[in-house]
């Protein structure tokens, strides 16, 4: 390199780096930096390619020393910006965002990035300014469009969201990230059809490129049109425990229809997913498989199924617990007169999602307080897994709690067997305890998942499931109130 004039080096470097050699472009980057360390152009293109290949700490003290040099960089300044976002520090973001856009007013991309640091934050009307300032300076802005669907999303303003994410895609028609956050709109609405369709988008997303290849899916996948009458077909679990125990349920229709159906699920279900009506075998993830003749990934099948509102197979129970489970947990809970009331109130901490559009998974234990308050209640944990910020407020409160004494969601079962209530957040144990036909009580934040829908009281996947929504995002006193005096009405 050290034969080329220093402006060609610094083009054969964004060459290398937009080649996805990053490497080789922050080789190129120091050579040329060691003849000229005042290039910030070079000194912002290392930091790039640092980031690229996973050292952000370093790509951090590469922005900072560009900065340094030239603090009116409004490059360096939008791209330190997006970093601290990744860092978890989206308040020192928005510093950054708005500093580049004090020294550049028509800086586009700096407008959208502030308002996904917004979004972050909860600033979710001033996030939409921000977006609809991008979107006036740049009217062709896909990813601004696209990061307004998901404020408006979020604020549960599903018809504008999905309009924000059609704009989107008209002018990006292969943007996988609006096609599939415009499905989830479309099934939270109940459109499920046209859904089911946006949701199989989930396989071109960035976070799952190569995904269904490392499945290792190898026969012929099933398709609407395939007749599996006599035909073995493998399911295969591919997201969280609740999704496993939400759409197992369609191994059951194609079981009816004359399948052989093999399941392949995570370790911690295969014992309760045998008491699965209809399936004849089920297997851990990453063991052999048997022969099989086709195979569908179990998220699939509700849209190949051409599944509606009016024919989700909801006839619960459909999972059972084991009768020598129960007689044990039975021996371990001995005798209660009143009612017996399980609990889960944080979901797993190994289930991470993006960082501005995950949902809710979890609130502070000492939020339950005044339900524990209730008398003639005996309170029972129905989770192994407590956050250390709770391990302190568990030991002072009426639960009784396992901890690893629950092996696996047969222990789960059983317990939830002997409940004469369940009442949890949207984690695995609700759709458990749903499966089961178990009375079931869940709580939800003002924004939740899409398979809860919007504004219902009731669940189609689950009769005996009633649900207590936030009226008002983070007002998790609010349900509890409610909660608590349903509670009050049912000891009467």
């Amino acid at each position: 390199m050290s034969q080329y004039p220093l402006a060609q080096a610094h083009t054969l470097a964004v060459q290398l780096y937009e080649a996805g050699s990053f490497k080789d472009a922050a080789v190129a980057c120091r050579i040329i930096l060691e003849s000229d360390p005042s290039k910030t152009d070079t000194l912002l293109l290392l930091g790039l390619s640092c980031w690229e290949l996973g050292d952000r700490e370093q790509a951090l003290n590469i922005f900072d020393l560009a900065l340094r040099m030239r603090p009116d960089f409004t490059e360096a300044l939008n791209n330190r910006g997006l970093l601290l976002l990744e860092l978890d520090r989206p308040d020192d973001a928005l510093a950054d965002f708005d500093q580049a856009l004090l020294l550049r007013c028509d800086y586009a991309k700096a407008c959208n990035n502030r308002g996904n640091a917004l979004a972050v934050l909860g600033q979710l009307d001033e996030a939409l300014a921000s977006y609809g300032q991008a979107i006036q300076l740049d009217p062709d802005y896909a990813e601004a469009y696209y990061n307004r669907g998901n404020v408006l999303q979020e604020q549960i303003r599903l018809d504008e969201a999905i309009a924000s994410y059609g704009r989107a895609l008209e002018l990006r028609p292969g943007y996988a990230e609006a096609h599939w956050n415009r499905g989830l709109c479309l099934l939270m609405q109940g459109d499920l059809p046209e859904g089911w369709e946006a949701y199989e988008w989930r396989w071109r997303l960035p976070t799952n490129q190569g995904t269904q290849a490392a499945m290792g899916l190898q026969q012929p996948m099933l398709t609407p049109e395939t007749n599996i009458r006599g035909r073995s077909v493998l399911l295969v679990a591919e997201q969280g425990f609740g999704d496993t125990l939400q759409f197992g349920r369609f191994a059951s229709v194609l079981a009816d229809r004359g399948a052989k159906v093999i399941l392949e699920v995570q370790k911690p279900l295969v014992s309760l997913m045998r008491s699965l009506p209809g399936v004849d075998q089920v297997i851990a993830q990453g063991e052999g498989r048997p022969a099989h003749d086709l195979c569908c990934p179990l998220l699939s099948l509700p849209g190949l199924l051409k599944t509606d509102m009016d024919s989700i197979p909801a006839h619960v129970p459909y999972l059972k617990e084991t009768t020598e489970l129960r007689a044990m947990w039975q021996q371990v809970l001995g005798k209660f007169a009143g009612l017996r009331v399980g609990l889960a109130w944080s979901g797993s901490q190994r289930k991470k999602g993006d960082q501005r559009r995950k949902l809710p998974r979890s609130f502070p234990l000492g939020a339950l307080a005044p339900l524990l308050d209730i008398q003639g209640i005996q309170f029972v944990s129905l989770q192994p897994e407590v956050l250390e910020s709770d391990r302190e407020a568990l030991a002072t409160l009426p639960i009784i709690h396992f901890g690893n004494r629950i092996q696996d969601f047969s222990d789960t079962a059983a317990l939830a067997s002997l409940m004469d209530l369940v009442i949890t957040i949207d984690t695995s144990v609700a759709h458990l305890a749903g499966a089961m036909g178990r009375p079931t009580w869940v709580l939800l934040s003002h924004f939740s998942d899409w398979r809860w829908f919007v504004g219902r009281e009731d669940s189609p996947w689950y009769p005996s499931v009633r649900l207590f929504r936030q009226h008002s995002p983070g007002d998790w006193a609010g349900v509890i109130a409610r909660v608590s005096k349903k509670l009050d009405e049912r000891l009467g």
